[in-house]
């Protein structure tokens, strides 16, 4: 579709209730200055979801963007639809989203076209080249490849393998670089990739036409579907119907052909997404012009039809169905539902007795049974362009939508939202269902430990305890490889962590649970200095009154952690000292200092840490970490200190 041409102004993020009559449970726009597009949704843990699109904001949702042109971008929202996080991943020219996964170790594989030459895309070969970014589960970048030869080459599609690999597909002009054999016009180019994106094997498939991969999937592991929209009819392309066709190869492990099969009729048709049923078929949605051959059950209603047809893993052709009015319907993603039933997500421009518009394109919605049979169809938007990308269904009578929304109107008023371009999450339900199905806020921690010399992520232990009662309520472990903790946190209360690995220093602070006011996630990341003397650590959660040596009791939270972590080493020989910051007499601050770093030490002996391991020195002004011309930088210079002065 071409859209308008239009300055793009601030967009917001906002959920709504629906009014009278509206289907719809709630809403986010989530953008800003620029064009934002979503295109792959995702649920993942805490009710949260993954949203892959493209963007050209430079704030907000485009943070990190490299320039006012298109990067692809991966979003994590709340249920409510709040961005947490983002990552942009691009150039300074413009990139566009194809395809996004999630990976086994709960990161994140995306593809898109990149056409700029630097950034991520700093290894392009042509002037369009394939771009594959991998993200651990907190959006930072594990690496990124471009692949491509010298002429336009796209990204469109990525699975993970069931080898840790992963599959890619694409439109491929070229026949030098990674693309070594060249059929036509542009071909459909697979490669599998191994776990760091290295090539182990590529193929371009086509004939003298034009093919593009759309989707990809491992039928069993070895046995790759590829997905591809074609207009040739010679070549690899041994059953051709109409203008362009759908056309399926399925490819054993070293990329042969175990079987080929085109769909679709006489006139233009093509496949945009699928779903893998309960039963291990697949249900393909897309779009027709077509009313023959493998549509000849089938009345085209207008212009186009979303079109949903099921085949079998072996190729077989199930059923068939097409949807639509008397102007343009497309279809783009479909997801099953709980009851077996389909839903598919598209546009529409048409506006009759069968189809209401509400301006220029609606997002299309059409609920079926399993076979495919229409139960019911609804379109959601306003004056201007509406379209949805894809969907899911998480249980009865809840559904969810993802794509972008320009109108101002319609069922976009109420939103605040301005004019311009933003992605658009809508969550909406059955027609005669009033149940409220908005997901809750899940309060959880997340974050990840790595080492504070190397930056590398370090395996860990998360201990939650009730700073009330003292007692532990929860411990977790951190992945081994990447450092990553992910766990649900307890109802709001008095709670602190203290996160730890074998052959490192603790790290511990008190829970603000105000932080989760705008956001379910409350984000740690726990730097850890390794067991070796000269290692410190800054106890900030111990209290003091002001010019007194006394320990609050708000402290002992913070002294258990230090205790803890001296039974868990009791191999090492600590200094605990006291620091001021600059005000006031530096003797009387050198003499306090020296009081509180004792009343700690005091306390770990009454608790059973022995006494040979602990030493006690008192700096008073001597050695700030920050400035004293803040009072941010005199709090953090009125601390108590832990050194490793050696370790038996």
């Amino acid at each position: 579709m071409s859209h308008k041409n239009i300055l793009l102004l601030v967009l917001g993020l906002v959920w709504m209730l629906p009014l009278n009559g509206q289907k719809i449970l709630e809403q986010a726009c989530i953008g800003d200055l620029g064009y934002d597009n979503g295109m792959k949704l995702i649920p993942v843990e805490h009710n949260c979801y993954l949203l892959g699109g493209t963007t050209a904001s430079t704030a907000g949702l485009g943070q990190g963007n490299h320039s006012a042109n298109y990067d692809m971008v991966v979003a994590l929202v709340s249920p409510r639809g709040k961005l947490i996080w983002q990552q942009c991943i691009g150039g300074t020219d413009k990139e566009e989203f194809g395809d996004m996964v999630r990976t086994a170790d709960g990161g994140i594989a995306i593809i898109g076209t990149a056409n700029s030459k630097d950034g991520h895309a700093s290894g392009t070969h042509g002037k369009m080249d394939l771009l594959v970014a991998k993200l651990d589960a907190l959006g930072r970048f594990q690496w990124f490849k471009t692949y491509g030869g010298h002429g336009n080459d796209q990204g469109l599609a990525i699975i993970q393998t069931s080898d840790g690999g992963y599959l890619i597909g694409g439109e491929s002009g070229s026949n030098t670089g990674d693309m070594t054999f060249h059929k036509g016009g542009l071909d459909a180019w697979v490669a599998k990739l191994d776990a760091q994106g290295e090539i182990e094997m590529q193929k371009s498939l086509g004939g003298r036409g034009n093919e593009r991969v759309t989707l990809l999937d491992e039928i069993k592991p070895g046995r790759y579907m590829v997905v591809c929209n074609t207009t040739s009819s010679n070549g690899d392309i041994k059953d051709h119907y109409g203008a362009k066709d759908v056309w399926i190869a399925c490819l054993s492990k070293n990329f042969d052909f175990v079987w080929t099969r085109s769909y679709g009729g006489s006139d233009f048709d093509e496949a945009h997404g699928f779903v893998r049923n309960h039963e291990g078929d697949y249900v393909f949605s897309g779009t027709t012009f077509s009313e023959d051959h493998d549509l000849d059950l089938s009345t085209n209603h207008g212009l186009g039809d979303s079109w949903l047809f099921l085949i079998s893993p072996d190729g077989g052709l199930g059923w068939s169905q097409t949807y639509g009015s008397a102007k343009s319907e497309g279809g783009n993603g479909v997801t099953q539902t709980p009851d077996n039933g389909y839903l598919l997500v598209g546009t529409t421009n048409s506006d009759d007795q069968r189809v209401k518009n509400k301006g220029l394109y609606d997002g299309w919605v059409v609920r079926t049974d399993e076979y495919g049979r229409k139960l019911w169809h609804t379109t959601y938007g306003g004056e201007d362009f509406e379209y949805f990308y894809d969907a899911m269904a998480p249980e009865e009578g809840n559904y969810i939508a993802l794509g972008f929304a320009e109108s101002v109107k319609g069922d976009l008023a109420g939103t605040g939202k301005e004019i311009g371009n933003d992605m658009w999450l809508v969550r909406f339900t059955d027609p005669e269902d009033e149940t409220d199905h908005s997901p809750a806020n899940i309060p959880y921690m997340t974050g990840y430990a790595f080492s504070l010399n190397t930056g590398d992520p370090i395996p860990s232990n998360v201990y939650i305890t009730d700073n009330t009662s003292l007692k532990e309520v929860s411990q977790e472990k951190g992945d081994s490889k990447t450092g990553i903790y992910n766990f649900a946190l307890p109802e709001a209360g008095n709670y602190s962590v203290m996160i730890t690995s074998p052959g490192y220093m603790f790290y511990g602070q008190d829970l603000d649970y105000t932080m989760l006011e705008s956001s379910p996630e409350m984000r740690i990341d726990a730097p850890l200095a390794p067991i070796m003397p000269g290692s410190k650590l800054a106890l900030r959660n111990i209290f003091f009154d002001i010019g007194k040596a006394d320990l609050k009791s708000t402290s002992e939270p913070e002294l258990n952690r230090l205790l803890k972590f001296m039974k868990l080493n009791p191999n090492v020989k600590v200094e605990i000292s006291g620091h001021t910051d600059d005000t006031g007499n530096k003797a009387t601050k050198k003499q306090l200092s020296l009081l509180r770093a004792t009343r700690v030490r005091d306390w770990m002996l009454q608790h059973g840490v022995a006494g040979k391991n602990m030493t006690v020195a008192g700096y008073g002004m001597d050695r700030p970490v920050a400035s004293n011309e803040s009072e941010e930088g005199r709090a953090k210079n009125r601390r108590v200190e832990v050194e490793i002065k050696e370790v038996y």
